[in-house]
């Protein structure tokens, strides 16, 4: 079982199931995109899932984040990730010049929403929002991702448990407000048109831990 970032304690196993069998499908590319990294590892956990069990090689990991320093964990990037191992680009400028690039990216950039909103429709399978966690910016960072995700691709929303709400104070106001945002975008009652709930994974804070949960969708054919 893999180790993944902050307060996802209980969840790893089941998450990374969920990856697996999404895997099986994958047979011509695969995009993962996680939107707020930190010390990147989930990030780095989900790279060694999808080169562990993709039958191809045609496989991107792209990770996004705030350019300010104080958004990321470099003393945590640094422990799980290599420059051959990680390219990292910041503002579009990447800091590795050489030909074999790794399959991973880090994206730091001044307006993250903005490059989210640049990418072809439908061309992402997979994606982790893991950003600030108040409802306005949970509300636009899935607005941003949604018409990227492919037909019976995943949005994964962390934080999305009962027990996580309210919880962690947040930059820029508020504390995690994530199931609420999912409520008001008709994502839980499946009001919204294109989306399914799939499942919650609950993390280990519903037996006493400080793991926080999962919320699953799928993209669907309308």
């Amino acid at each position: 079982m893999k180790k993944f970032g902050i307060r996802t304690d209980g969840i790893e196993e089941q998450v990374e199931k969920l990856f697996i069998e999404y895997l099986k499908t994958s047979n011509n590319n695969f995009k993962y995109y996680e939107i707020g990294c930190a010390g990147c590892i989930t990030l780095k956990a989900i790279t060694d899932i999808v080169k562990e069990n993709i039958k191809h090689n045609n496989w991107i990991i792209e990770g996004i984040d705030l350019s300010q320093e104080s958004s990321m964990n470099w003393q945590e990037v640094n422990s799980v990730f290599s420059t051959q191992t990680l390219q990292i680009f910041n503002n579009g400028l990447s800091n590795l010049n050489y030909l074999n690039i790794p399959h991973t990216r880090l994206l730091l950039w001044e307006n993250p929403r903005e490059y989210t909103k640049s990418l072809d429709n439908k061309s992402l399978d997979i994606i982790l929002i893991d950003g600030n966690h108040n409802e306005i910016n949970v509300t636009e960072d899935f607005l941003s991702v949604e018409d990227k995700v492919k037909d019976d691709g995943l949005v994964l929303f962390h934080d999305f448990s009962e027990l996580d709400q309210g919880t962690d104070p947040q930059a820029g106001g508020g504390f995690i407000e994530v199931r609420e945002a999912c409520k008001k975008l008709g994502l839980i009652d499946n009001s919204r048109k294109g989306w399914t709930f799939i499942e919650e994974i609950k993390g280990s804070r519903n037996w006493g831990g400080d793991g926080n949960g999962v919320g699953v969708f799928k993209k669907i054919k309308c």
